[in-house]
């Protein structure tokens, strides 16, 4: 569904923005066409990010003196994981197969995302179920979950939650090559309203380190973990992680624990290239639809890692602004199943 807002509130005369007949006229090539192909069977995939409808009925209140304290937002995994090029499901994602049948195909162990007061909502029975699969939780979900037994199957120990006027935490550094990145790699934390502090368990890896601007440890900023569910959970510190600084350095280290938590072997795709590459994957029991969106305002060139081997077909359409759809040819750049488009 698109609402196309034409014409301002003010209520003029439809014949005093008479390019809008134009701007009409030179859309409705791309839109016939997207149209044509994107139907109610296709389902999104991705990482996935549980919401049930009546979370508000499940989250204790902190005061109980105002409604937005029943406020539990479905959007915060999503404004943090898709400007980093990794594709989400408004659902809970479950075991992938290539062709649907486990017995033929290895399975794909699904990552899904729990982010803030969302883990109040989730039964403790779909809560284990995920933690069979791969996990990515932020700071809030990590603190609730050991509140409500899981701790020992998440990998860390959440010592309390610090608001920013409480605690001089400032900077991440990188202590792991796990991360993809040179160890002593620093990142900026000053804005995040409130972290955890992460004692790591036996067993789990800290990836990065949050320290206070003398250098000193804070506590783990990131934390992959492997449990005795045959699971894996990666653990961030932060509870805003999508309002915190990007980069290229921090896109490669969150594509990475995604990679973790699925095994290395996704049932979705991953880009680079670009800034704010907001991709999409949608599937029927035919095909696969990747699409990638440019959120920036600068031109890009998207690269597509396939999280499976890559398409022997491959039919890639170019949409820009008031123009038809153009056919382009995909580049192949190496056996890492990549794709420049």
């Amino acid at each position: 569904a698109l609402l196309l807002d034409l014409f301002p509130f003010s209520g003029n005369r439809a014949d005093t923005e008479p390019k809008i007949w134009e701007l009409l006229d030179r859309s409705r090539p791309a839109l016939e066409w997207i149209a044509a192909r994107f139907g109610k069977e296709l389902q999104t995939t991705g990482v996935g990010l549980p919401w049930p409808p009546d979370a508000a009925a499940h989250v204790p209140t902190p005061d109980g003196r105002a409604m937005d304290e029943l406020d539990v937002g479905p959007f915060e995994g999503g404004k943090f994981l898709l400007p980093y090029g990794i594709p989400v499901s408004a659902r809970r994602q479950f075991i992938f197969t290539q062709n649907g049948d486990a017995s033929r195909s290895r399975p794909v162990p699904p990552v899904n995302a729990i982010v803030g007061r969302v883990a109040w909502t989730l039964e403790d029975v779909e809560i284990l179920e995920m933690l069979c699969g791969g996990v990515l939780l932020d700071g809030t979900a990590a603190q609730i979950l050991c509140q409500r037994g899981f701790g020992p199957q998440i990998g860390v120990a959440v010592c309390r939650m610090v608001e920013r006027e409480e605690a001089p935490y400032s900077l991440e550094m990188v202590v792991s090559r796990e991360t993809g990145l040179p160890k002593g790699l620093y990142f900026n934390h000053n804005s995040c309203p409130v972290v955890a502090e992460l004692a790591p368990v036996r067993g789990a890896r800290e990836w990065t380190t949050l320290l206070t601007p003398d250098r000193k440890r804070f506590g783990a900023a990131t934390v992959a973990y492997e449990n005795d569910l045959g699971g894996r959970v990666f653990t961030l510190a932060t509870s805003n992680s999508a309002g915190l600084p990007r980069s290229y350095q921090k896109q490669i280290l969150v594509q990475r624990a995604v990679q973790f938590l699925a095994h290395g072997r996704t049932s979705f795709a991953m880009v680079t290239g670009g800034p704010h590459l907001l991709p999409i994957q949608l599937v029927n029991r035919q095909k696969r639809f990747m699409v990638v969106f440019n959120g920036s305002p600068d031109p890009a060139c998207p690269v597509i890692h396939w999280g499976f081997p890559r398409p022997h077909k491959l039919r890639t359409t170019l949409l820009r602004p008031l123009e038809k759809p153009r056919s382009i040819r995909p580049r192949i750049v190496s056996r890492a199943h990549q794709t420049v488009i």
